[in-house]
Formats: C-alpha cells, sequence, structure tokens
C-alpha cells in the first residue's frame, strides 16, 4: 500500500468566511453561537478560520430540529420619566 500524504477519511474544511456569508450573518452572529455552543471552536490555517464540514451538517440538522428556538421575550416596561399614550382609533 502507498503512503499517501492524508487520510483518506479527513475532514472537509469550510472557511468562516464562506459559512458566515452564507447564512447571511455577521462575523459578531458567528461568535456568538460558538459562545453559546452551538458551533465548535475553529481550526486556524495561515491565519485563516476554518470549521468542519461535519460540524456544519449538525449544525443544520439542530437548526431543524429546533433546538436553538429561544422563547419570546416580553416587551421591557417603559423608561422612567417616558410618558406612554395610548391611541385609540
Amino acid at each position: 500500500m502507498a503512503d499517501t500524504p492524508f487520510a483518506l477519511n479527513s475532514t472537509v474544511l469550510v472557511p468562516v468566511a464562506r459559512f458566515v456569508e452564507g447564512y447571511d450573518i455577521d462575523r459578531s452572529t458567528f461568535w456568538r453561537w460558538q459562545k453559546r455552543g452551538w458551533l465548535p471552536s475553529t481550526v486556524n490555517i495561515a491565519g485563516r478560520s476554518y470549521l468542519p464540514a461535519a460540524a456544519i451538517a449538525e449544525f443544520e440538522a439542530k437548526a431543524l430540529r429546533g433546538e436553538f428556538k429561544g422563547g419570546s421575550v416580553p416587551p421591557r416596561s417603559p423608561k422612567a420619566g417616558v410618558a406612554v399614550v395610548e391611541v385609540r382609533p
């Protein structure tokens, strides 16, 4: 058997820039998703960040199952000193 420079079942890496562009999100949103544990740490190669394609597939599967769905957020109470005016038709 000939020696190969990489394993046959090697991981495919996707540039973070392509992931961010594909999801139409800001880099800060990507960072928040990482911080929440929704995405793994990136692989840094020569100053560029990459994600394993398998991690992206897992993220998409979890999103489709609704695992990242948040609860409803109640409206904030009015700030002190601001009058709330009710408009009636």
